[in-house]
């Protein structure tokens, strides 16, 4: 695929939806783009800012915020091929703007959901639900507290 027509694929691509630099350089690669031209076209979309990664980052940020743990988008984020830095710089800019991410909520939310009920299936059914929320990203600290202290588990009467 010659420069133009790349280019044109990547404008019809961009028309559906975002795509990190990695994701349209991908992309223009299966459709037959060498690795050459493909670098080109993305470099050219980024100038124009129709590929840009912090924003991209940021708007992933907004639309997972209140579901995914910090861990697990920025996990997302970096399997798309978004650096570290510009995902902390995403994060950044997010709370700068007066976003804040309640972590204790989610998990008491996704046990609300799970039916978990503390003291209820034994340690079995707390294993379960640890391992659960480790997978979607949790730190252990905050399972933890979750899970196994009283004083930081909210259980359905309490929550708003």
């Amino acid at each position: 695929m010659d420069l133009k027509k790349a280019e044109q694929r990547a404008l019809y691509l961009l028309q559906a939806r975002d795509y990190t630099a990695r994701q349209m350089l991908d992309k223009l690669k299966r459709a037959g783009c060498t690795e050459e031209v493909a670098s080109q076209v993305v470099t050219s979309m980024q100038e124009y800012r129709y590929i840009d990664d912090l924003r991209y980052a940021g708007t992933y940020i907004r639309s997972y915020a209140d579901s995914r743990s910090r861990r697990r988008i920025e996990q997302d984020l970096m399997q798309k091929g978004i650096r570290r830095e510009t995902i902390r710089q995403a994060f950044s800019e997010w709370f700068e703007d007066g976003n804040i991410q309640d972590e204790q909520k989610m998990i008491a939310d996704i046990l609300r959901r799970k039916g978990y009920n503390k003291g209820e299936g034994g340690a079995s059914e707390a294993g379960r639900m640890y391992r659960l929320l480790l997978r979607k990203g949790f730190s252990q600290g905050i399972v933890n507290k979750m899970l196994f202290s009283d004083s930081y588990f909210v259980d359905d009467d309490t929550s708003t």
